[in-house]
């Protein structure tokens, strides 16, 4: 199976913009001097710029098969299983997409049972919705889920998707503010029926909790860069072990 392991400073600045781009030449010693089209390995490119910045040249890099995206969607999603099994400890749908979906580029599992587990993510996902515009760290572990175990996913976005959802995941999971979301949003609750007496209606009531539970968690998420450096240093490692097949812990 094959990774894609090189960019160069021509991809860089398609998929991370100019000002990547010059930090990435001036570091490489000038684009004169280094050349546009010349390979660059994106371990390079994460140890110059970022976790970010690796990923996104990954998501549009050409992937000559898709079963190697599909592992490392896989293992990307594999680290927000737990914020979903602490908020939903009955539900293992998106446990069984995600080792579906190894299972599958390893060659051992069916496009049948990935296309089933597929959609049994999908629902736990929808499940965990609390309103439209406020979606729980379970929703996103669950999406995660879900783009690692896409039947028709295409290998980029697999990628970006699983690792951007369990990134969300990761971060609002270091609150407990979602915790009595639910609570909060229930429309059989006092304390929500107080709320939409005063409001005037269930959507003025929505809304100011909302606004609230949002603002709260941004608060909290001030307070949690620790926890996506851990993250960064996880990705990191995920991606050196597929890229290079060297296993490190940072």
């Amino acid at each position: 199976m094959t990774v894609p392991t090189t960019t160069s400073l021509a991809h860089v600045m398609e998929s991370s913009g100019k000002d990547n781009y010059l930090r990435l030449a001036k570091a490489l010693g000038g684009v004169k001097r280094f050349g546009r089209e010349t390979p660059i390995p994106i371990l390079e490119v994460m140890a110059r710029l970022g976790v970010w910045e690796a990923m996104d040249v990954l998501r549009r890099a050409e992937w000559p098969e898709i079963n190697p995206a599909r592992a490392l969607a896989a293992d990307l999603a594999g680290l927000s299983l737990k914020v979903y099994e602490r908020f939903r400890p009955w539900c293992r749908a998106p446990l069984q997409a995600v080792e579906a979906a190894a299972a599958f580029a390893a060659g051992i599992a069916g496009k049948g049972t990935l296309a089933a587990v597929h959609k049994l993510a999908e629902a736990a996902a929808e499940r965990c919705i609390i309103a439209e515009a406020l979606r729980p760290p379970e929703h996103y572990a669950a999406l995660a889920a879900v783009a690692a175990s896409d039947p028709f996913g295409r290998p980029g976005e697999m990628v970006w998707s699983a690792w951007q959802n369990a990134s969300m995941a990761l971060d609002y999971g270091t609150t407990d503010v979602f915790l009595v979301a639910g609570q909060l949003l229930d429309k059989n609750s006092r304390i929500f029926g107080r709320l939409a007496h005063r409001f005037g209606d269930t959507d003025g009531a929505l809304a100011f909790y909302h606004d609230a539970i949002r603002e709260a968690c941004f608060t909290e998420l001030n307070r949690t860069e620790l926890s996506r450096q851990a993250h960064d240093r996880a990705t990191a490692s995920i991606l050196r072990m597929h890229l290079t097949g060297e296993v490190r812990h940072d």
